[in-house]
């Protein structure tokens, strides 16, 4: 249950034709990208709709644990670990939770005395870093039309550009607010519940 799948990543500049098709004139194509860019990972963060587990060591005495973050990504948000599922199916409820988390580690209020091996679960939800292009393959193909929306959004309520609409950028606003919404109600519990956001910026 807590295998993690190797992540496939798709670049975000394969939407500029898809960006373009909305007929948004003289926009330059790193201008577009940018906010793209900027779309998916808002999107990301305010969804928590990509979700990384850790099935590791519970280590005696041990309280602080560095995530093996997949490059190009950070952790956005941090669930409180859980033991792994036992034989009948149940997760037995764990007793510690989070107290302090970075974009790469974890500090949890307690440890065991003696280290268990595939002890403990930890699940983060990632992100793009700041200014990087990939995002999961998974998440692409599903919301890519939502990072196109925030980039139209953005672009068009620039005053004073050959671009700029407001009343379309507001009607990409409302689209761009209805995927989050969607893709939060989408994602898995475990994943959206009782999170620890991480660093300035994240709900």
């Amino acid at each position: 249950m807590y295998q993690q799948d190797p992540l496939t990543t798709v670049d975000l500049v394969t939407l500029l034709p898809a960006f373009r098709a909305y007929n948004i004139q003289d926009v330059p194509d790193g201008l577009a990208l940018a906010h793209i860019i900027t779309g998916a990972r808002e999107f990301m963060v305010r969804s928590g709709c990509y979700t990384y587990e850790y099935l590791t060591d519970f280590v005696g005495g041990a309280r602080r644990y560095d995530l093996d973050i997949p490059t190009g990504f950070e952790v956005g948000h941090v669930k409180t670990p859980v033991y792994p599922t036992n034989d009948a199916g149940d997760t037995p409820r764990f007793p510690y939770r989070v107290v302090s988390a970075t974009p790469t580690s974890v500090t949890i209020s307690g440890a065991p005395s003696t280290t268990i091996p595939n002890g403990i679960v930890l699940r983060a939800t990632l992100v793009p870093v700041t200014g990087g292009c990939l995002v999961p393959t998974d998440t692409f193909n599903k919301y890519n039309n939502a990072f196109i929306r925030y980039a139209l959004w953005q672009l068009m309520s620039m005053p004073k550009e050959k671009w700029s609409s407001p009343q379309m950028a507001k009607t990409n606003y409302l689209q761009y607010n209805i995927l989050v919404s969607r893709a939060r109600g989408e994602a898995d519990t475990t994943a959206t519940n009782g999170l620890m956001a991480i660093g300035r910026g994240y709900f």
